[in-house]
């Protein structure tokens, strides 16, 4: 009976129809009995000459296995230098694992070669089977290149699996680097079911074979007359060729950048002292999605990873552009970072030009935000004190250790940092939803309900008529005596009676519309816009109203508004910073 090659047992044709290469990452190495008690699989990889692979997949298969070592315990002294391998056909072939049983256990360990071309860095991760080591490129970065459970133990059938995977990128460029064939050798031991086909190789005798190019079946009829089979075989993963990660991320290209004559190439880039090339602060996007990996200064927009790299020499220019110093780019950089950059590179900007010069970016409108509500803690924290000979520190109020801000710097806080990433002016309406709920949770979220409470109740406002109030509610209250002191000459305190009688001819429910008006209305706005969905369709309609935007002008991008709510926000609280400064204690 004639068998076509490309046939396999039922029960074990998803592993030779299977294409390990389509997973990000590969199994290199495996010892397991994934389909019953009496079955057994293992994997290993190998590099392969060239010429070598393909005798290799056009003959029946036969390889010696498992994969050899020269120990443990060598039996002869001296025992020379120590050796891990697979062999098939007079050939010996140099694996990516190095492997060994002892003590009824069996260890697979990633090749250091690999680990130390690619420069990995091991993390443990605990585990109460099998810990599992992940490998990692951390000047990349590149987390779980490798991922090791690296011990099987055993006692008459395999108890625990142990699997080695690379990732599919870092394979495919050792394969470029080392000029060879990445092969996977793989051995596969089950109980297979009687077909025509095994009968018609059986026959009559107790054990046949099927020998196809590149692997090998063998049948064997047990006592308890089942089929037992066993099969050897080869399929090649990675071919020599292209180079994902030494030559995309090492090697340094020619780039033509705007506004230079000359192509940069990894020979002339240092002759260039002083001068500067620009890139849309959009390439900053991809850093802040990982702010626990990247270090970020949004008022230059420079970026570091660790001390590993850095792109320092930033400044910003207008509201959208960043100047970075070519040299510093080029200089201890990959060249991974030094092509994103390029990828986001525009024409240079006309900085003599004082409208792009004096034009505001995302992080100065932030930190003008920050340093204004900042002052504002201060001044309440100084006002609590003057009233009532009491210091509540300002945290207490605005929720931030200003102190320690100032020493670790303003964008080291989460909360912080993001109100000041990178905003395009094409940005959708979802992104501008999510970027004013930012807003919200830096700077609403933050304001402590209990001390305004405490303050107002201090002044000698009732207990039942702040009850309901809300932090944002309170400090408006608060706001409106003191405006109303400083418009009138009456004193906060000693003529307090008198201030509240007037607030109660204007607003004489607190919790009911219309709500004091102060210069708070902008936070209200965002918070009412944030919190309440329903009507977040109307409330998103009052506050493009408010800053008297063409809604057709929204068609192009929600970036100006967000520019326009920025800018209010900060006027906001310096407008309530100038009424506390003017207060009449």
């Amino acid at each position: 009976m004639k068998i076509d090659n490309s046939w396999w047992l039922d029960e074990l044709k998803f592993f030779g129809t299977y294409n390990p290469s389509n997973d990000e990452l590969i199994t290199v190495a495996e010892i397991t009995k994934p389909y019953d008690h009496d079955s057994a699989v293992e994997i290993y990889t190998a590099l392969v000459n060239k010429d070598d692979i393909k005798p290799l997949l056009e003959e029946p298969f036969s390889c010696s296995w498992p994969l050899q070592t020269s120990g443990p315990h060598p039996t002869c002294i001296p025992s020379g230098r120590p050796w891990f391998r697979l062999e098939s056909a007079g050939k010996v072939f140099e694996t990516l694992v190095v492997s060994w049983e002892s003590a009824g256990k069996t260890i697979l360990l990633p090749d250091q070669g690999f680990l130390m071309t690619y420069g990995l860095i091991p993390r443990v991760i605990k585990s109460d089977d099998n810990d599992v080591v992940y490998w990692d490129d951390l000047t990349i970065p590149h987390y779980g290149v490798v991922k090791a459970k690296s011990t099987s133990k055993y006692q008459y059938t395999y108890i625990t699996n142990a699997k080695i995977q690379i990732n599919k990128l870092f394979l495919q460029d050792y394969a470029t680097s080392r000029d060879k064939v990445i092969a996977q050798f793989y051995w596969i031991y089950s109980k297979v079911k009687k077909t025509e086909t095994i009968n018609s190789i059986l026959k009559d005798n107790p054990h046949g074979e099927i020998k196809q190019n590149g692997r090998t079946f063998l049948f064997i009829t047990d006592m308890d007359n089942d089929i037992q089979c066993e099969i050897r075989g080869v399929r090649p993963l990675f071919y020599p060729g292209v180079s994902p990660i030494i030559g995309d991320f090492f090697n340094v290209q020619d780039l033509k950048w705007p506004g230079i004559d000359e192509t940069i190439t990894s020979k002339n880039w240092n002759q260039f002292p002083g001068q500067f090339v620009y890139v849309n602060d959009s390439v900053l996007a991809k850093y802040e999605e990982r702010p626990d990996i990247f270090t970020i200064d949004p008022e230059t927009g420079g970026v570091s990873l660790s001390s590993i790299w850095s792109v320092g020499y930033c400044r910003r220019i207008g509201r959208d552009i960043i100047g970075v110093e070519l040299k510093k780019l080029y200089e201890g950089n990959l060249s991974n970072v030094i092509k994103h950059w390029y990828n986001f590179s525009v024409e240079s900007p006309n900085v003599t030009d004082e409208t792009i010069r004096n034009a505001s970016n995302i992080a100065k409108r932030a930190k003008k935000i920050i340093e204004e509500i900042f002052e504002f803690g201060s001044l309440i924290s100084k006002i609590d004190k003057q009233l009532f000979n009491e210091h509540s520190p300002y945290k207490d109020f605005i929720g931030y250790d200003v102190d320690k801000l100032k020493y670790e710097g303003l964008w080291s806080n989460p909360y912080l940092l993001r109100v000041a990433n990178h905003c395009r002016k094409s940005i959708g309406k979802d992104t501008f939803q999510i970027r004013c709920s930012y807003l919200q949770t830096a700077f609403i979220e933050n304001f402590k309900e209990k001390y305004f409470r405490k303050l107002l109740l201090k002044l000698g406002i009732k207990s039942e008529e702040i009850a309901k109030l809300g932090s944002l509610k309170l400090i408006n209250l608060f706001i409106f005596y003191c405006q109303l002191s400083s418009e009138t000459g009456l004193q906060l305190i000693k003529n307090f009676i008198e201030l509240d009688k007037r607030r109660k001819e204007k607003f004489p429910a607190l919790t009911e519309e219309p709500n004091i008006i102060t210069p708070l209305k902008t936070l209200f706005m965002l918070n009412v816009f944030r919190i309440d969905a329903v009507h977040r369709g109307q409330n998103l309609q009052k506050l493009i109203d408010n800053y008297d935007i063409d809604q057709a002008s929204l068609h192009a991008g929600w970036g100006e508004l967000l520019d326009n709510i920025y800018d209010g926000i900060g006027e906001m609280f310096e407008k309530i910073n100038s009424i506390l400064k003017d207060t009449n204690i």
